[in-house]
């Protein structure tokens, strides 16, 4: 359950963000490069929020120096503000950070995630869901 951390610490974007980088840094076993992901990661940011709607985060980059593409994620204790285009404040946090070689998987992973997460009752689940382990349970469930 390293990929997965319900809830998350933070109770605001940047220390969602920075939280959501360390989870995914430790899980790629690239501590090391936590400086590179947490920049493209707000560089990213800084261009459009990816508060894409409907309590949904989905903070993503391209970082060299990673191997593959890697994906995290979380939920909030409480909603929080994330700048998102529908301006509803953000429970789900999806991040994925891969290398600039795998343009064209992230962007078709990217395209997935956000699919399956379009399910209302997906949503829910994985919003209330008591630990990472029954999160996991969720994701699996849905076949997603």
């Amino acid at each position: 359950m390293e990929r997965i951390k319900v809830p998350l610490d933070s109770l605001d974007k940047p220390g969602i963000l920075q939280e959501m980088c360390y989870l995914l840094a430790s899980a790629a076993d690239a501590v090391d490069r936590l400086e590179d992901i947490h920049r493209v990661v707000m560089e990213r940011e800084a261009v459009l929020s990816t508060g894409v709607g409907s309590g949904i985060a989905l903070p993503h980059g391209k970082c060299p120096g990673l191997d593959r593409l890697e994906i995290v994620a979380g939920t909030t204790r409480e909603p929080v503000d994330f700048d998102s285009v529908d301006g509803a404040p953000v429970r789900l946090v999806v991040m994925m950070v891969g290398p600039p070689s795998a343009a064209g998987y992230h962007v078709k992973t990217l395209g997935h995630i956000s699919r399956a997460l379009r399910d209302e009752d997906l949503r829910a689940r994985l919003t209330s869901a008591e630990d990472a382990a029954r999160f996991r349970q969720f994701i699996l469930d849905s076949g997603a």
